[in-house]
């Protein structure tokens, strides 16, 4: 969260800033009917000294070949909904075009049964062929799990064999005793 959009925006030079634009180029070449992209939640702030870099790059995911041509004189389109995984569309604009808020897109992981707080910007694009596609089924939250309840009674890291020298052959014996292992047969 700290660094080049806290000192006065983000160098539109850098190539880094706009790095989107080679998904974009994707898109236009396969133009998968839909796709997801995932990125820093940093992102929602990140602003050049014009712009906010979240708001130019949703648009130009909904348009990718008029933003790679730098207008919408282009013969060919291709016209995305960009959706999010976790809140539902619940406006939309005259076109169709879901509204959502820029939180909207943040995934938070720990409310989701992942024991890890991870905050990442999720997008979902969905083809624009018709106006059916209005809505998508949202990710349902779950309960905090813990790291402990995740790893308890998981089989210990390599046994203890780095202790006393890790030989090829200690790996073999090892690993040949797995399956008589109580943690092994009761996976099946």
């Amino acid at each position: 969260m700290a660094g080049r959009s806290r000192n006065g925006g983000i160098d539109p030079e850098d190539d880094k800033v706009f790095l989107y634009k080679e998904y974009l180029r994707i898109l236009a070449v396969h133009e998968p009917p839909v796709f997801v992209m995932e990125n820093v939640k940093g992102l929602l702030s990140a602003r050049t000294k014009e712009s906010r870099i979240f708001h130019q790059m949703l648009r130009d995911l909904e348009n990718p070949i008029s933003a790679l041509a730098g207008d919408t004189s282009t013969d060919r389109t291709l016209e995305y909904r960009i959706f999010s995984l976790v809140e539902p569309a619940v406006e939309f604009e005259a076109n169709g075009r879901p509204l959502f808020a820029d939180p909207d897109f943040v995934i938070k992981c720990e409310n989701h049964g992942i024991p890890q707080a991870r905050h990442r910007v999720i997008l979902l694009g969905i083809k624009n062929q018709s106006d059916k596609v209005t809505a998508i089924r949202v990710l349902k939250k779950r309960r905090k799990i813990s790291t402990n309840t995740i790893i308890t009674g998981l089989p210990r890291l390599r046994s203890g064999l780095s202790k006393k020298g890790d030989t090829e052959e200690r790996w073999l014996a090892a690993l040949r005793e797995i399956p008589k292992r109580r943690w092994f047969s009761s996976m099946a």
